[in-house]
């Protein structure tokens, strides 16, 4: 039942932030900064998520997973109310309290891995699908409010009710689970309590290099996703000429295939006949990274718009099957340091994207970017190819043994 209420605590997290999220370079863009300005801001949440994420874990380590998401919820949903300023520095500052407090996805992810016992792919499934139907619903309730007088003032205050909604469910609903660390407590510990808490101590120490496949093929992904999302909003207004609404209209279909890619991910496994994760990640890579390119060059809507379907469902399976490949490779006790990673590699690929962005737009021309992320996406087709002829010698070689 626990885990019930924390899919409710992640979904709900999910919807008000995507309530926002496609429409802030537009809110930004209205308040006057220039285009490496609005960037600034927008490299601003991960840059501090980056630093952030090490002393929030400390804070849920000493005094629990739930009291921490409580106290950061309602404390974020005091930064949404004021996002919706004018002043740059009112900005400045809620974007900062989100980037240290705003780990709703980090907490409860770990918590819920925690108690998962049943088959890792269908839990990743399940995440992944509550994720794309919050992002698949807020850009749709967003695009109807943004369209009123102060639409972005009425979106900050739906995220802020729905914050507040979120610690009260995660304070009353979510079972408390106080860990307070050994170095903390008066009590003095036995012989066996203390080779007890060393055994866990090595049991959770990571051999990172095992794992420096897998997080690169998550680096490849990050920044061929953030490099596509960074302008989307301005790419669909300025290139396309449609209205602020569509942007939300075009998120929520993103999400919507998404959805059905994460419940129909086994089937796809089923239907496909591949049964290695290396494999799979290939054909994703290369479907995202023929989507990626197609987009830069059309200059339909309609066109346009039928790519999103490629690239949601292939960037969808690419998330699940990472997620699966690092965790099915690791003890099961360092999921959480794992998690960990994950973030702090999104966090730092977030916080180069709007500068690289305009870095290369401004000095080698509008069709640079998309060069540099197709390119990207071939380099991860090419690197998880590469595992996979290795992984297939590694086997071949151990059977004739």
């Amino acid at each position: 039942m626990n885990s019930y209420w924390l899919l409710i605590v992640l979904f709900l997290d999910l919807f008000a932030t995507s309530l926002l999220i496609p429409f802030l370079p537009i809110h930004l863009h209205n308040v006057g900064p220039t285009r490496l300005l609005a960037g600034v801001f927008n490299s601003l949440y991960p840059t501090v998520q980056l630093f952030s994420s090490p002393l929030v874990g400390y804070c849920s380590d000493l005094y629990g997973h739930r009291q921490t998401l409580t106290i950061s919820l309602v404390l974020c949903s005091f930064a949404y109310y004021f996002l919706a300023s004018t002043s740059l520095y009112v900005i400045f500052v809620c974007r900062v309290t989100l980037g240290l407090l705003k780990h709703t996805q980090t907490l409860g992810k770990a918590m819920i891995v925690e108690e998962s016992d049943g088959e890792k792919h269908n839990m990743f499934s399940v995440l992944s699908a509550v994720e794309a139907f919050g992002f698949m619903l807020g850009p749709l309730v967003g695009s109807y409010f943004i369209q009123m007088e102060n639409g972005f003032q009425q979106l900050c205050n739906i995220a802020t009710s729905v914050f507040i909604l979120n610690s009260v469910i995660t304070f009353c609903c979510v079972s408390s689970d106080i860990r307070v660390k050994y170095f903390t407590t008066k009590e003095i510990l036995t012989k066996s309590e203390i080779g007890t808490f060393q055994s866990d101590r090595e049991d959770k120490n990571v051999d990172w290099t095992e794992f420096w496949d897998v997080f690169v093929l998550k680096l490849f992904l990050c920044i061929s996703l953030s490099l596509f999302y960074t302008n989307y909003a301005i790419i669909i207004i300025e290139r396309f000429k449609m209205s602020i609404s569509m942007v939300g209209y075009t998120n929520s279909f993103q999400g919507f295939i998404s959805i059905i890619t994460s419940l129909l991910s086994g089937k796809v496994i089923h239907v496909t006949c591949l049964q290695d994760l290396y494999a799979r990640l290939n054909y994703c890579f290369l479907l995202l990274s023929f989507s990626l390119l197609s987009m830069s060059f059309v200059t339909n809507f309609c066109v346009y718009f039928a790519f999103l379907i490629p690239l949601s469902f292939s960037s969808t399976l690419l998330r699940i099957f990472i997620s699966e490949l690092l965790l099915s490779r690791s003890p099961w006790k360092s999921k959480g340091s794992l998690i960990g990673m994950e973030n702090t590699i999104s966090c730092l690929v977030f916080f180069f994207s709007p500068f690289f962005f305009e870095i290369c737009t401004t000095n080698f021309g509008k069709f640079s970017v998309p060069l540099v992320t197709c390119l990207v996406t071939v380099a991860g087709a090419s690197l998880s190819e590469y595992l996979n002829f290795t992984n297939n010698v590694g086997l071949a070689t151990k059977k004739k043994l």
